[in-house]
């Protein structure tokens, strides 16, 4: 801990206040070392899920490199139209088959 610590004012809910004191009081410390750590523990947390958050975004961004270069550099040729019409006419036929009976 450092040597110097900051007067910080915070305004808890009652029943937050009476749980916090309760438990600073079973862990025989103070109700602003229980708030340090805390706080500590938050930081620490936040901080792990700003870490995972980047590192799934740097997965991402090296996934699209490896695509881009088996691809060689050009985008995704995709008929959307076609797309949509294959999936509505696969669609319209499992729709067919369940009211006619089929089970295919």
């Amino acid at each position: 801990m450092t040597d110097r610590l900051f007067r910080a004012q915070i305004l808890l809910e009652p029943e937050q206040h009476r749980s916090l004191v309760e438990l600073a009081r079973q862990q025989r410390r103070s109700l602003s070392e229980l708030m340090r750590e805390i706080v500590d523990q938050y930081l620490i947390d936040t901080n792990e899920t700003h870490r995972k958050q980047l590192d799934a975004f740097e997965k991402i961004k090296e996934h699209r490199a490896d695509m881009l270069t088996r691809r060689e550099g050009l985008p995704i040729q995709l008929d959307v139209a076609a797309v949509i019409r294959e999936m509505r006419e696969e669609r319209d036929d499992q729709l067919f088959n369940s009211l006619s009976g089929n089970r295919d």
